[in-house]
């Protein structure tokens, strides 16, 4: 799979459901767990762990210091109270 095609694919993917937040991680991971053997599948762990920064960071304050914060512009929460 050329990397132009990846990227178009799974952008193309995204805009199509009209996904968002948690939305978009789970169609990077069904898109990972459909890569295996591709020379290609590096690149989309990569832009998985990429997009799952600001959630693990999230949790990450939620466990730690017990603040709850928005996960981004659309203010939603990807956990509740």
């Amino acid at each position: 799979m050329h990397k132009t095609w990846l990227f178009s694919d799974i952008c193309q993917t995204i805009a199509r459901s009209n996904s968002r937040g948690a939305q978009i991680l789970t169609i990077l991971h069904q898109k990972a767990e459909n890569s295996a053997g591709d020379p290609e599948q590096r690149i989309i762990f990569n832009l998985t762990a990429a997009a799952c920064e600001p959630y693990l960071a999230m949790i990450a304050r939620w466990v730690q210091k017990g603040e709850l914060q928005a996960t981004g512009q659309s203010e939603a929460y990807f956990l509740a109270d």
